[in-house]
């Protein structure tokens, strides 16, 4: 009966959500740190009138060489 059990939670098929931007909130602050052949930097705004808002940096050579607003 065990294993009927586990075979049937295993069968059925996962029950999708919608997505909010609380599920975001764990990304607001500063990130920092080495790649892309540079140093990066994204950051990240609190979530207000549901919407954040971010840029990334990367610099090399001392040199900023790529923004991204998102």
């Amino acid at each position: 009966m065990l294993r009927f059990a586990v075979l049937l939670a295993m069968a059925t098929p996962a029950v999708a959500q919608d997505a909010t931007i609380a599920d975001a909130a764990w990304l607001a602050g500063r990130w920092v740190g080495e790649g892309l052949g540079g140093q990066v930097e994204e950051s990240w705004s609190p979530a207000m009138g549901g919407q954040m808002a971010g840029h990334f940096t990367l610099v090399q050579d001392g040199k900023p060489v790529f923004y991204e607003l998102m």
